[in-house]
């Protein structure tokens, strides 16, 4: 992002399936819901500016699930959005990463997969 501008970025998750059930994947999907608002000025929001990282340092690529709402390619300021992202990640820590240029890294959230 430019350094004169600003937007509010939320993240929850992830949900997993299968959560309570008798056998623990190692794996298992992971799915986030993340919401933009209050952006100061024009910002693009490709997915792909969003990855997830696991506890041993591996990059996961986030993909928007199919069937539910899709961002728009540019949020306009003002405007606000809720959109979903999913990736099968490992059981334990991770941290959900967003760099919105697409380099710098300007947001992150800690997370842990359980599906006991």
């Amino acid at each position: 992002m430019m350094a004169d501008s600003s937007v509010r970025a939320t993240v929850s998750g992830p949900e997993v399936p299968g959560e309570g059930l008798p056998y623990q994947a190692r794996a298992t999907t992971c799915t986030w819901t993340v919401t933009l608002s209050g952006a100061t000025k024009p910002l693009p929001i490709p997915v792909a500016n969003f990855t997830a990282l696991d506890p041993l340092g591996s990059v996961y690529q986030v993909a928007l699930v199919r069937g539910r709402p899709e961002p728009p390619a540019v949020l306009a300021p003002g405007q606000g959005v809720t959109f979903e992202l999913r990736a099968v990640m490992p059981t334990g820590e991770g941290l959900m990463r967003w760099a919105p240029a697409g380099r710098q890294i300007e947001a992150s959230w800690d997370f842990v997969v359980e599906n006991d």
